[in-house]
């Protein structure tokens, strides 16, 4: 669905992103797709500015539970809105968002979290 731009309209759309969110071309399709990757099952990752349910990635999962989708797509959008779901309950904990911006994480703290973590991941190579 990246590779096209009615493709890339529909993941937008399904994964409920903010109208701000560019998504262009295969390179913000793949920060899209690492932005997906879900935290580990653990209560310290908002970093006291709110709480994750009891074991996040089985609640995550619940989303994506159930008979394979079917419709437009091969059920496709269906499937990519319970994506949406799903990270939601990371990207969402508050569940006051309207949408979603993959720029962002769920609170400051946890985006100034993970610029370490991505000066760490960059760095292994230097």
């Amino acid at each position: 669905m990246g590779a096209t731009e009615d493709g890339r309209a529909d993941l937008k759309t399904a994964l409920r992103l903010c109208d701000s969110v560019a998504l262009d071309g295969a390179d913000d399709v793949d920060e899209l797709r690492d932005w997906l990757g879900f935290p580990y099952p653990s209560g310290y990752m908002l970093n006291g500015n709110g709480e994750l349910p009891a074991f996040p990635m089985r609640v995550a999962c619940e989303a994506l539970v159930g008979p394979p989708p079917s419709g437009a797509n091969g059920g496709d959008l269906e499937l990519l809105s319970a994506l949406a779901d799903a990270v939601g309950v990371f990207y969402n904990y508050t569940k006051e968002l309207e949408c979603f911006d993959p720029g962002f994480g769920p609170n400051p703290e946890t985006d100034e979290d993970g610029n370490f973590w991505d000066y760490q991941w960059w760095g292994r190579g230097a």
